[in-house]
């Protein structure tokens, strides 16, 4: 059983916990005429654990070669955990020099119990934080806009495993 629709969405007034930072004028709110959730200016943090890539047995992907990433997610204040799938595809940057250069085109699917966030950008090996849209979500997260900063050390790769995801949302106007 998965936690309720209504458990997420007070869950999401909260202020300050780990996992998890928000007010309750910035609440996560469904809209009973669009159907589209309402976010005023939030910030859902999400800690993820055993980030690893699945590459079929190779030590890294080359060029051109797209892995499966996954990992487990846990947001504390709600007492949500969740997994991430998603898929990163090896890029070359050319006339880009150095760590910052995009060296992924990943895809993530951000899965909870009453919803799903999906976001897609391009990340690099540097130490900077990575900048990811929201493509859109289903359940309680139907209709949000918004972005995303990644920190992400995958296993596989030389990290620790560990990431950190900020999302903010941006406000829709119901119509």
């Amino acid at each position: 059983m998965g936690i309720a629709r209504r458990k997420i969405l007070s869950g999401l007034v909260a202020t300050s916990a780990v996992g998890f930072t928000g007010s309750a004028a910035g609440a996560l709110t469904k809209g009973t005429s669009s159907g589209v959730l309402e976010v005023g200016l939030s910030e859902l943090v999400v800690n993820a654990s055993n980030l690893r890539l699945s590459s079929a047995g190779r030590a890294a992907p080359g060029l051109g070669e797209s892995v499966l990433l996954s990992a487990e997610l846990e947001v504390e204040a709600l007492g949500l955990g969740g997994s991430m799938h998603g898929v990163y595809l090896v890029i070359d940057s050319p006339g880009k020099v150095g760590a910052s250069a995009p060296t992924s085109i990943e895809t993530h699917y951000f899965e909870f119990p009453g919803g799903t966030l999906v976001g897609s950008g391009t990340a690099s090996l540097d130490d900077d934080d990575d900048q990811f849209v929201v493509l859109g979500g289903t359940g309680v997260f139907a209709g949000v806009r918004g972005s995303y900063a990644a920190t992400q050390r995958p296993l596989g790769l030389g990290g620790d495993g560990i990431a950190n995801y900020r999302f903010t949302f941006l406000t829709q106007q119901g119509s």
